[in-house]
């Protein structure tokens, strides 16, 4: 796999994130601003990882889209859960948090997110190891907060 030099894959990475958060924040508002630390910390997990020394994305495709599920899961659940009756499961959140804005971030713009990291991945782009490693990044670091937000 051809290496590209590192300004330029990092010029593509950064490109690619304030792309997406343009994107987001057109369509979610300041719900967008949650995406900045997820950002931070997929690109210092990518500086540290990936970016240093490149791998065969075939070694962690199946991973990877394991997780997306199991994500896509947890967001349904939530959905579930607030149409249950459950309508804590958005409180506690930092920003004005509604069924339709959880729907529009978390159940839509995330998994094409994380579903074209999956393709930038095997395409073995750069910007498709720093999705990979921003979506792996939230799930180890960022999605356990839920559980401290409800305790």
């Amino acid at each position: 796999m051809k290496q590209q030099p590192p300004a330029i894959a990092k010029l593509y990475v950064f490109l690619f994130a304030g792309a997406w958060f343009v994107h987001e924040w057109i369509l979610v508002g300041v719900l967008a601003l949650a995406l900045l630390p997820l950002f931070v910390g997929g690109f210092v997990m990518w500086r540290v990882t990936t970016y240093r020394v490149p791998i065969d994305p075939r070694r962690i495709i199946i991973p990877y889209l394991f997780t997306v599920i199991f994500f896509i899961a947890h967001v349904c659940e939530e959905y579930v859960a607030y149409m249950r009756g459950y309508h804590h499961i958005l409180e506690g959140s930092p920003f004005k948090l509604t069924l339709e804005l959880l729907l529009m971030f978390a159940a839509t713009l995330a998994p094409i997110l994380w579903l074209l990291g999956a393709i930038l991945l095997l395409k073995g782009w750069p910007v498709g190891f720093f999705a990979a490693s921003t979506f792996l990044f939230g799930m180890m670091f960022v999605e356990p907060t839920h559980c401290v937000a409800r305790t």
